[in-house]
């Protein structure tokens, strides 16, 4: 996973990669695949924000398949601020793997 974070800080650029689902519960043996939020100031579309990040994990394996979202940091406080469970649910259960603040 590594591997997967430093291509993506390389190659994206983005603010934070949060790691979400069944991969970040603690002591959780069996992981089927690797789901990332990531945050990212940008102006492009929903669709080609998933083509750009899907193109920078090119090539990297990390024995999972890869499910990412891409969010700005607006659209993220704007719907973490209206309570959307699915965001809610990232905050309280995800690991951030990187973060460019910190």
């Amino acid at each position: 996973m590594k591997r997967l974070v430093l291509a993506i800080r390389r190659r994206y650029r983005p603010r934070r990669i949060i790691l979400f689902g069944s991969a970040a519960q603690k002591g959780r043996k069996r992981i089927h695949d690797l789901d990332l939020l990531i945050i990212k100031a940008t102006r492009a579309s929903h669709a080609k924000r998933s083509e750009d990040i899907y193109r920078a994990m090119t090539g990297v394996r990390c024995g999972y398949p890869v499910d990412a979202i891409v969010y700005t940091p607006a659209e993220f406080q704007e719907r973490f601020a209206l309570g959307d469970p699915f965001l809610r649910r990232i905050v309280l259960d995800g690991q951030i793997l990187y973060d460019a603040a910190a």
